[in-house]
């Protein structure tokens, strides 16, 4: 099954801040890289339950996996990316370029 989970994004002071949540999914199945100024983030988990009784077996396959892409602001750092998987949570945090002073006052001699 492929499902599109939501995101929670804030931009806060020093950094862009994404929440996902990926219930059932372990930090192992995640996938996530910058590439052409773009936040990728993939997952794919498969798990097999096998029940085993008198005389029969059942064997159940369940299957999620999704795709999300996000484009960075011109303001984000792709050096500065760290993600942490919590309890199905997935918190991503995107730093935020130093910005360069564009106004300054210049003192005449």
């Amino acid at each position: 099954m492929v499902t599109v989970p939501s995101a929670n994004i804030s931009d806060e002071d020093k950094a862009f801040e994404l929440s996902i949540a990926l219930p059932g999914m372990d930090k192992e199945d995640v996938q996530m890289e910058v590439r052409n100024n773009y936040l990728t983030i993939r997952a794919k988990s498969q798990r097999q339950k096998e029940e085993k009784e008198k005389n029969w077996i059942r064997t159940e396959f369940v299957s999620h996996s999704f795709y999300r892409a996000f484009e960075l602001p011109a303001n984000a750092d792709p050096e500065k990316v760290v993600a942490q998987m919590k309890n199905g949570r997935l918190d991503i945090k995107v730093g935020k370029k130093n910005e360069l002073k564009t106004q300054r006052t210049i003192t005449v001699n």
